[in-house]
């Protein structure tokens, strides 16, 4: 049940009722407080955990309550093309958020390009460049070659390999 500004008590809040009442989420409402914007102290027989003053909870309260949906057959479809930031965000966050939306529109792009397929494997990559997987191990590990690691694999860029001078 959402907590509404009528029932947000005068004391403390735990992250999961601010995150809930701010409608942001968890790690959000901790950056908050890493800030500055929301006081918060120890939570007592919890080592992690945090309580949040309910007084600096009620200025990122949303001015404009939400529908609620009670499955997600009632849920709308999609986000907003481009949502402009609410105030209540810090730059950073809207930064964070402005560069996450560009790249997920670059992907998009590729994928609807055909270009799924860029990113390579190190076994791919080894047999494209004609190479044993561990020297190339050892240029991730060393910064010489840029990869990422995308669910425990590590992901090379073709275009990166084709210009990668073992």
């Amino acid at each position: 049940m959402p907590i509404t500004i009528t029932e947000l008590p005068d004391d403390w809040l735990t992250t999961a009722q601010v995150a809930q009442a701010i409608k942001r989420s968890e790690r959000v409402v901790q950056q908050m407080a890493k800030d500055g914007k929301l006081r918060c102290k120890p939570r007592p027989g919890h080592p992690n955990g945090r309580l949040y003053d309910a007084r600096d909870v009620r200025k990122y309260l949303p001015s404009d309550p939400e529908p609620e949906y009670g499955n997600t057959a009632e849920a709308p479809r999609s986000a907003p093309k481009s949502a402009p930031p609410k105030g209540n965000e810090s730059p950073r966050i809207v930064e964070l958020l402005e560069t996450i939306d560009g790249r997920i529109k670059t992907l998009c792009e590729e994928f609807k390009n055909g270009r799924e397929h860029e990113r390579l494997t190190i076994g791919e990559a080894a047999s494209f460049l004609r190479l044993p997987k561990a020297h190339l191990q050892r240029a991730i590990n060393e910064g010489r070659l840029a990869a990422v690691k995308a669910g425990g694999v590590w992901r090379i860029r073709r275009s990166v390999l084709e210009t990668f001078e073992g």
